[in-house]
């Protein structure tokens, strides 16, 4: 989805490429495309659809241009991270009430990152930091591990008010050997 965004010069253009994905994941179309049926196997089972649909449609929300409005920014993230952690926690069969925050914070932090204005990174930090604030750092099920290691990245930086590196760095890989090891 990153990549239509970020190769789409045209807004509708891009909606017709993510409306073709939206639509394959919800009518079981698209047979034959790798990242589907990988999606299929394994991120879907008996946790539907709504989570990937819903990220497509935070996607979506950047094709607007620059700078993007502070509602804008929460409906990305809503959709964006919201969508994909709620979905990775009804897999999990363990969705507590604060996981699609959690996801709301990591993808503001994310997108801070990578995105070219400036004042669009700086507003989606200090949203990020508003919705991880009442994330706990400890006491995650096990089995959404995964997810607490990225509210975790994120969460350092959002507090110091840093932006996402646009890659991972040395400071990140360490930080992740750390979050993964200290456990939850």
């Amino acid at each position: 989805m990153a990549d239509i965004v970020r190769s789409t010069s045209e807004p509708m253009i891009g909606r017709m490429r993510l409306t073709w994905w939206y639509e394959a994941l919800r009518e079981g179309q698209g047979a034959g495309e790798p990242l589907l049926e990988l999606l299929r196997q394994h991120a879907i089972g008996s946790a539907g659809v709504e989570g990937l649909l819903s990220a497509i449609d935070g996607w979506e929300e950047l094709l607007e241009p620059l700078p993007l409005s502070d509602s804008q920014l929460i409906a990305f993230a809503e959709h964006r991270g919201g969508g994909i952690f709620r979905q990775i926690g009804r897999l999990a069969a363990d969705c507590p009430p604060w996981l699609a925050q959690a996801g709301m914070g990591w993808a503001l932090w994310d997108l801070s990152g990578h995105v070219s204005d400036a004042g669009t990174a700086a507003r989606a930090v200090a949203l990020s930091r508003e919705f991880l604030a009442d994330v706990p750092e400890k006491g995650w099920p096990r089995v959404l591990a995964s997810l607490r290691i990225l509210a975790g990245l994120a969460r350092r930086d959002v507090f110091r008010g840093v932006n996402a590196p646009a890659s991972i760095d040395p400071r990140q890989y360490l930080r992740l050997l750390w979050l993964g090891l200290k456990g939850g």
